[in-house]
């Protein structure tokens, strides 16, 4: 899927080419368009379609404004109200002289409390039960996750018409979208024994309605999740329309970020059993000891830009069949990577280490590393006294990709009056290069690096 913001090209740094709409703030959008199927006028990339996200623009009213709002949501399970607001600012000047000018201003602030809890089983497992092949849960797990979610938008956009012919503009837009995420899991897994006579059937089935686990593994997680969304574009162009051409141009440049931070405590030891109701929904956990922790740590910085020049023509015909002949050129280079790359690390140590790293979970009553804790990555590492170093980046994980797009289109909309046909015919023809560096696993154990280059041309459309 392309996705478009007032016609230009616009993502979320990261794995894919989309944009994630939860970045946009709807208080900045006027409309959205939808494509299900291109057209040879049409930015290539979207084979599942194009959305178009358009916002407001100064000249779109004809008088000044100034629109606000402003409420309070309230999560009643993390029992937490947190402010939302928006604020849109627009005038127009008309001079004697220079002609008329537009300036807006669109600002979006939300901050939203949630909480998620969340009972799963484990996927079923064979076991034998006096010699019949029985599908049982394969452990349990408890999830509680809060946290605050913070979305910032704002857009400047500033036109001006020196003529009734000309139309230039430049635009500004910016969106942040942060989430600060608390988790607290419990993970019961069982090693494969199990009280025979606690084995209870689902009436006609060979499934598991109950079964208690004997010494199963238990993991009581306290993790930080952190995950930060910037993206900003600025932009500038102009419309000169004739008496039958009108030729539209078109710069633009955008910079987005994606970053992921993930951070846990552990705790791990067994306990004596778990016995496990399927039909109720309980799973209820006896005599748990636990004996190590541990820390699980996880980085993933994502960085993409794009700079992108158009130039569209229209050009309007007295024909009774062709109506207008459309014809443009785009070029486009776009850069992405996520040095220093995806870097995980994991570690265990005595439970005796981890003073200051545990509390009691809230929800379980059991101990569980501190979330606030593992956000200070550096500190969890040292209080345990784990050897190994974390690794400030890893080269199998660090690639950079650089696409550079040369495209140009024909196209003509007929209409076939008086029968009840329209539509278009067009071509669209797209030269692509494309270089890719990184690194890869040498089979000796190494590093090797990679450095590659492709170039294609294609019709999309």
């Amino acid at each position: 899927m392309e996705t478009l913001l007032n016609g230009r090209e616009i993502f979320t740094a990261g794995w894919g080419r989309n944009l994630d709409f939860a970045d946009i703030p709807s208080e900045m959008l006027a409309a959205v368009d939808v494509y299900k199927t291109s057209s040879a006028q049409q930015i290539e990339g979207g084979i599942g379609g194009t959305i178009d996200l358009r916002t407001r623009r100064p000249f779109d009213f004809g008088a000044p404004q100034l629109l606000g709002t402003a409420r309070v949501i309230h999560g009643d399970l993390v029992d937490a109200s947190k402010p939302q607001f928006s604020l849109l600012a627009s005038n127009r000047w008309d001079t004697a002289d220079a002609g008329e000018f537009g300036a807006l201003l669109n600002v979006s602030y939300q901050k939203r409390a949630w909480r998620e809890d969340q009972k799963g089983t484990g996927n079923p497992v064979a076991i034998t039960v006096a010699g019949q092949t029985v599908l049982a849960p394969n452990g349990a797990t408890d999830t509680v996750t809060l946290g605050e979610r913070e979305r910032i938008g704002a857009s400047t956009i500033l036109q001006w018409r020196p003529t009734a012919r000309l139309d230039m503009y430049a635009e500004l837009h910016h969106a942040q979208f942060k989430t600060m995420q608390d988790g607290y899991q419990l993970f019961v897994t069982p090693s494969g024994t199990f009280d025979a006579g606690s084995v209870t059937l689902f009436p006609g089935t060979s499934d598991a309605l109950g079964i208690t686990w004997t010494n199963p593994a238990v993991a009581s997680w306290g993790s930080a999740r952190d995950t930060t969304d910037r993206t900003t574009q600025v932009a500038a162009g102009g419309i000169w329309t004739g008496d039958t051409l009108t030729l539209k141009g078109d710069v633009s440049y955008t910079k987005s970020h994606n970053d992921l931070f993930y951070s846990v405590i552990t705790v791990n030891g067994t306990a004596a059993v778990l016995s496990q109701d399927v039909a109720g929904g309980s799973n209820v956990l006896a005599a748990p000891a636990f004996t190590t922790a541990g820390m699980v740590y996880a980085s993933r910085p994502f960085d993409g830009e794009l700079a992108a020049a158009q130039l569209d023509g229209e050009y309007q015909l007295a024909g009774d069949f062709l109506e207008v002949i459309l014809a443009g050129l785009r070029f486009a280079r776009r850069d992405a990577t996520d040095a220093p790359g995806q870097v995980v690390f994991a570690a265990n140590a005595p439970l005796a280490n981890a003073a200051g790293l545990i509390i009691t979970s809230p929800y379980t009553g059991y101990p569980v590393g501190d979330p606030a804790a593992a956000r200070d990555v550096s500190a969890v590492h040292d209080t345990l006294g784990i050897a190994t170093a974390i690794p400030g980046s890893n080269p199998l994980g660090i690639w950079t990709i650089r696409e550079e797009t040369l495209t140009g289109y024909l196209m003509a909309r007929f209409k076939a009056e008086p029968l009840p046909l329209d539509g278009n015919l067009g071509l669209r023809i797209v030269r692509t290069r494309e270089r890719v560096s990184g690194n890869r696993t040498d089979p000796s154990g190494g590093v090797l690096p990679i450095d590659s280059g492709h170039d294609s041309m294609h019709c999309p459309a």
